[in-house]
């Protein structure tokens, strides 16, 4: 997949069978809507697609791999890595997935085996936005929240007791939070405290 802001997005394939299934597992991400399965994604600062899929138990999917990257699957979750030559097009390892529960189990081997390398999650659909005048909340522990494309922002991103995930975020002079869950995306902006 790649998007560098000049031509239109494009997905890579060594052939047009391998190129049809990665639609079909939602490698379009993120130019399409991705209803199915790439709801959610996960998009990680560094690659960590092999050991992140050791350590969940995801399988190589060999008819989807290719000389290009290599496609690891468990349940409704994809996890891959971008070949090299697109590095500065899209992160160097994303996963997608529909169920909410499957993006909270990657961020748990997160959490236990690579503290280090920060993550954001993204979701697709409707996002009611508010502002609120109450102080931020404060950070969760969690996951560092980092994008992959933008270093500036910082936070965490943590599981929440309701089922769901947070993303808690410190940029400019606000503090975003943003809570995913089976109901949907809510993401509120606090004004930094002294800001």
């Amino acid at each position: 997949m790649v998007d560098d802001g000049v031509v239109e997005p494009f997905v890579l394939a060594e052939d047009a069978r391998r190129l049809f299934e990665r639609f079909a597992i939602g490698q379009e991400y993120p130019v399409a809507a991705f209803t199915w399965p790439g709801r959610m994604a996960g998009e990680m600062t560094v690659d960590i697609a092999a050991e992140l899929a050791a350590a969940m138990g995801a399988e190589r999917i060999d008819e989807l791999s290719d000389t290009c990257q290599a496609v690891f699957q468990k349940d409704d979750l994809a996890l891959w890595s971008p070949p090299t030559f697109a590095e500065m097009s899209v992160a160097p390892c994303t996963a997608v997935a529909s169920e909410i529960a499957s993006v909270r189990e990657l961020l748990a081997a997160m959490r236990e085996g690579f503290p280090d390398v920060g993550v954001s999650v993204r979701v697709a659909g409707e996002k009611v936005e508010e502002r609120s005048n109450e102080p931020p909340p404060e950070t969760p522990a969690g996951v560092r929240y980092e994008r992959w494309d933008d270093g500036e922002p910082t936070g965490t991103v943590a599981l929440s007791n309701d089922g769901g995930i947070v993303q808690w975020i410190a940029t400019g002079d606000e503090v975003v939070v943003e809570r995913i869950s089976r109901d949907g995306f809510r993401r509120v902006h606090f004004r930094r405290t002294g800001a």
